[in-house]
């Protein structure tokens, strides 16, 4: 349990794809979490971890599971390779 308590959570390409569905920028998205827009473009980057506080936040403004953030490492490998081939660029 403790082991799971210290585990980071890096979720950008499936923040990056909430973002794209709402049509947002990262800066409007920022602001309506009420995070810096550097924050999160280095979230989405995979360059910082998702904290707790922001997994909330999203959860509460987007009406998100807090689960879709927060599988295995598999299911997170899969859903980033899925979201990576998604990506018309």
């Amino acid at each position: 349990m403790a082991e799971m308590a210290t585990k980071k959570i890096f979720a950008g390409p499936r923040i990056r794809r909430l973002r794209r569905e709402q049509g947002l920028s990262q800066s409007q998205m920022a602001s309506e979490l009420g995070f810096s827009a550097s924050y999160l473009n280095l979230v989405e980057r995979n360059q910082r971890p998702v904290s707790a506080q922001f997994l909330l936040r999203l959860a509460e403004v987007y009406d998100v599971e807090l689960t879709a953030f927060a599988g295995t490492d598999e299911a997170r490998a899969f859903a980033d390779l899925s979201e990576i081939m998604a990506d018309p660029m």
